[in-house]
């Protein structure tokens, strides 16, 4: 983390002031009160704010001591690079303390949070005694608890771990039993109460020899009584300002509930309209009915298309039928004849046709005859009558071959008209014929079923079509099936939308009906009169710790009563000493319990504070190894390495003999405790801190700080260091650096 830039409003005797940083080294040159050391002190405030550590003193308040003597407002900015990132840290302090952390877009940022411990990791303790050196903190004596800050910084990589709390929690709970300052806790109590009742005991034994001194318990009580009391009416205050803070939080719930409320209604109101046609809203059965009728539609469409299909193929088998079988297709688009009334026809054709072939041969074979006789004969008056008995009977054979013809020709006119071309051929078609017709029958019949069918559907259709279209038409102007499924989902969307948010207005109305039902608005706006601060605590300690004071009094009372009763009678108080050996019993054994108790809180926190001291010794050498490099530096490699205790203290190895830093000039022990808190800055810091370095060189010579300084320089390298001095020899001698940047004050 770097430092770009600072702007001052007000801080200390430092006013309406600009300054801007190198990213390495900066030397802030000035003499004595030109404002360095505040300077100093207000880079940090931008970082942690006010140490937490008050006094009465000037010099140990760090708000009264920069509170500029003309106003009572400390303002100011500073612009820095932290991870690649510009930010604005923005500081005011008055009667109330603001910080605002921005970035370069103006994005508020680390909420509620110190900059320095987001970024480092560290808080204003570990920050102040690693990176923030002023003149008298390199010193031995300067650097007591580093150890305990060297632990917190190090669990603090885990924010869960928490050891002065972990320790603290123990030694509370520890304390509760058995304290380590003074005979306080419960065990001291119960050896003490042990004590007590073996003294009643004793006493008791000896037949009330000594009476307990009345009077005295009864004013210790009234005491009591009086103490509790007014601990009693600062919880009462107390508890009314939580009741206060309680309705403060239900007021803002109750406010909460109600724009939430007004927010549903309006959804609920949109969406409303998005579903009410005609000036009124669809309804689940409305809904229902369309989706019933549209499914009905849709299947009514497909039996229509089902019995459309079944006629057309029922009236193409049936012309397929005739014209492919082989009997029916002979008459395919005609009439086919009488099959009887041929076959009469033909019979008596045939008939007449046998008749006349029999005449005629009979007629022909007595003419032949008549013919033989008119030449055989010689009688001559015979055979004329034969000649003229042979021509009649010819004659007579010559019609019979007519007729018999003609009876041929009628014939196959017959077969000719009726489409046959033979007897054999219509014998045949009379024989097949009848089976032939019952199939075309039987397609016929068919044909008029699906010829039914189809017309049904057609009118459940139109029917369907119609009742679908009549409720179609009240939710939208486009009432044609073929959009019917778009026009639905819509419908179906917008109706889902309109439940939810209906659903969710009943819900938050319900959530305000039941905050108002259940809360006086009245005696909650009272009760706000009296909230005054933040609770510390919560309502249930605080009243357990009422109701505690409130029974104590009551007790309290009754044992007022009762040594008032003592003082007046003080035999009659005396309890008897089997009473009290069975209560001694009972607490002894209350005793063993809270000494148990006790002794695992104890041996929880030696534990604890040996993993502390393994702790340290695992990172101290990590720390002692880096801080050898930076004194070797410092010394020109006089010093070759330095050692560091468990506890952080330093010393160097001469002979082959660990010696405390005490044995070291006070420039050399400096050097040392200076290049210890640099090790601590690498090994401990999330980000790269800016190290603050105020009149540390005050006993160096020349020789030694031109060593540390070129260290410095370098250091610089990996670090943004301001080395603040009134002393013109530092400034001189990193004149001659490209990467130093000088300021004077």
């Amino acid at each position: 983390m770097k430092f770009k830039n600072l702007s001052v409003g007000s801080f200390g005797k430092l006013s309406d002031k600009e300054i801007n940083f190198s990213d390495k080294l900066n030397i802030i040159y000035g003499k004595n009160e030109a404002g360095k050391s505040t300077l100093s002190a207000y880079m940090k405030y931008m970082l942690y704010g006010f140490s937490s550590q008050k006094g009465r003193s000037v010099d140990s308040n760090e708000k009264t001591k920069y509170m500029p003597w003309d106003s009572d407002v400390i303002s100011g900015s500073a612009t820095i690079q932290n991870s690649g990132e510009t930010l604005r840290i923005e500081r005011r302090t008055g009667a109330k303390s603001t910080v605002k952390v921005t970035d370069a877009a103006g994005k508020e940022m680390l909420f509620g949070k110190e900059p320095g411990e987001e970024f480092f990791g560290l808080d204003e303790a570990a920050f102040s005694k690693m990176a923030f050196i002023r003149q008298n903190d390199v010193s031995a004596d300067k650097m007591s608890n580093l150890s305990d800050v060297v632990q917190n910084a190090v669990y603090s990589a885990d924010e869960t771990v928490d050891i002065e709390k972990a320790r603290k929690k123990l030694s509370d709970f520890r304390n509760v039993y058995r304290s380590k300052v003074g005979k306080k806790g419960k065990c001291y109590e119960l050896e003490e109460k042990i004590r007590e009742l073996r003294y009643d005991f004793d006493k008791a034994s000896e037949l009330h020899k000594t009476l307990l001194s009345a009077e005295a318990k009864l004013a210790e009580t009234r005491a009591k009584i009086k103490s509790n009391e007014e601990k009693a009416e600062n919880l009462e205050k107390e508890l009314e300002n939580i009741s206060g803070f309680e309705a403060s939080l239900v007021i803002e719930k109750i406010l909460a509930a109600k724009k939430d409320l007004d927010t549903a209604k309006e959804e609920y109101e949109k969406a409303k309209e998005s579903v009410t046609f005609s000036g009124k809203t669809l309804s689940q059965e409305n809904l229902s009915l369309l989706l019933s009728a549209n499914s009905a539609l849709c299947h009514a469409t497909e039996e229509l298309d089902l019995a459309q299909k079944a006629f057309e193929k029922a009236k193409s088998e049936n012309t397929a039928a005739e014209k492919e079988d082989p009997v029916l297709s002979k008459f395919a688009g005609r009439d086919i004849p009488d099959i009887r009334e041929i076959e009469r026809s033909m019979a008596h054709s045939a008939s007449s046709k046998r008749s006349f072939l029999i005449f005629g041969a009979v007629a022909l074979f007595a003419a032949i005859l008549f013919f033989i006789g008119y030449f055989a004969l010689p009688l001559p008056e015979l055979r004329s009558y034969l000649l003229v008995m042979g021509i009649c009977f010819v004659a007579a054979a010559a019609v019979f071959g007519f007729l018999f013809f003609r009876a041929s020709k009628k014939l196959a006119q017959i077969l000719a008209s009726s489409g046959f071309e033979s007897v054999a051929e219509l014998e045949r078609f009379a024989t097949v014929y009848p089976q032939a017709k019952e199939r075309l029958a039987e397609k016929e019949v068919h044909l008029r079923v699906v010829t039914e069918d189809l017309e049904q559907k057609k009118e459940k259709y139109a029917r369907e079509r119609s009742s679908f279209e009549s409720l179609i038409a009240h939710v939208s102007a486009n009432s044609d099936p073929e959009n019917a499924g778009e026009i639905i989902e819509k419908l179906k969307k917008a109706f889902d939308l309109f439940t939810a948010k209906e659903n969710e207005y009943k819900r938050c109305e319900s959530v305000y009906d039941t905050f108002l039902s259940t809360n006086d608005l009245h005696a909650l706006s009272e009760a706000t009169d009296k909230y005054t601060h933040t609770p510390e605590r919560d309502k249930k300690t605080v009243l357990r710790e009422y109701e505690f004071f409130k029974k104590a009094n009551a007790n309290l009372l009754d044992l007022e009563k009762q040594y008032i009763k003592q003082a007046a009678s003080p035999a009659s108080a005396i309890r008897k000493p089997s009473e009290i050996l069975a209560e001694r019993r009972a607490t002894e054994a209350l005793f063993e319990r809270a000494a148990e108790k006790a002794d695992a809180a104890e041996l929880a926190l030696s534990a604890l504070e040996q993993a502390c001291d393994d702790l340290k010794g695992g990172i101290s050498p990590r720390i002692a190894a880096k801080a050898g490099e930076f004194f070797s530096l410092f010394t020109d490699g006089k010093y070759s390495s330095l050692e560091v205790s468990s506890e952080f203290g330093v010393g160097i190895t001469h002979g082959g003999i660990i010696r405390d830093s005490g044995y070291l000039s006070r420039g050399t022990a400096d050097a040392a405790y200076l290049a210890l808190r640099l090790s601590l800055c690498e090994n401990l810091f999330r980000e790269k801190p800016p190290l603050f370095l105020d009149e540390v060189f005050a006993y160096a010579d020349d020789e030694r700080l031109e060593k540390m300084l070129d260290c410095l320089v370098k250091l610089s390298e990996n670090y943004q260091i301001f080395l603040f001095t009134c002393h013109e020899r530092e400034k001189k001698m990193l004149e001659r650096y490209e990467n130093v940047r000088i300021i004077e004050m």
